[in-house]
């Protein structure tokens, strides 16, 4: 008798762990990727900046999705609706239910939406042999939200942070720098906070806080990474 009850005990112990590795999503399902926002507290000479870069985090998404996943993205711009990018970028996104009634309409399984939470610039100087050397970094929080279409229930949430490397840096990762140069030829500078910053650097930034968010997002919903393709 004791030897079935352990054996029901190590059965409900293992099911949880066996289940998880299981995706919640199947391959080939249909995300709608909602233009992301950027909350937080804006100022006037931010806002163009503002824009921008929710406009290219939202790219990188995009990205980094079907490259790791075998899921069709589709963007409410390609179905026609039009993105107020000013009002979208100062107001923090769109509301989850507003995410989740344009997803319905453009007929996709699933929506993806979500906003920059926060961005901060780090200036310091360096000095080595009488030469100071002033570096800067960036870095981007940024969260996501991975939404059932039938049901509005939330699948995934994630949250992560893309810290560029010094004055322009390179970064080690290649697929990092595949799709920066895919994607979008940054701006010289941004505004923030009524100073210049590198436009590189604030890429870099972007690029690595999507692709971290995504990365989280597609773990916690079970989805397997598939095999990388050879050359």
């Amino acid at each position: 008798m004791m030897r079935v009850v352990w054996a029901f005990l190590l059965a409900l112990c293992w099911f949880p762990l066996h289940a998880e590795a299981f995706s919640k999503i199947s391959p080939g399902s249909t995300i709608a990727l909602i233009d992301l926002g950027f909350k937080g507290e804006s100022v006037a000479t931010d806002s163009q900046s503002r824009t921008e870069m929710a406009r290219v985090a939202t790219e990188y998404i995009g990205f980094h999705l079907e490259r790791e996943t075998k899921f069709v993205v589709w963007t409410a711009e390609s179905f026609g609706y039009a993105v107020d990018e000013q009002t979208l970028a100062l107001t923090g996104g769109f509301t989850q239910d507003k995410a989740v009634e344009i997803g319905r309409a453009m007929k996709a399984d699933y929506i993806l939406c979500g906003n920059i939470l926060g961005f901060g610039v780090d200036r310091h100087s360096t000095s080595a042999i009488a030469v100071t050397v002033d570096e800067t970094k960036a870095t981007t929080k940024l969260g996501l939200q991975l939404i059932d279409a039938r049901t509005g229930s939330i699948i995934a949430s994630a949250i992560a942070d893309g810290v560029s490397g010094a004055s322009g840096g390179v970064t080690s990762l290649p697929g990092l720098l595949k799709a920066y140069k895919i994607i979008h030829v940054p701006i010289e500078a941004y505004t923030w906070n009524n100073h210049s910053v590198n436009g590189e650097i604030v890429d870099m930034s972007l690029t690595k806080a999507a692709n971290s968010a995504v990365s989280m997002l597609l773990e916690k919903a079970g989805i397997t990474k598939p095999k990388a393709e050879e050359d």
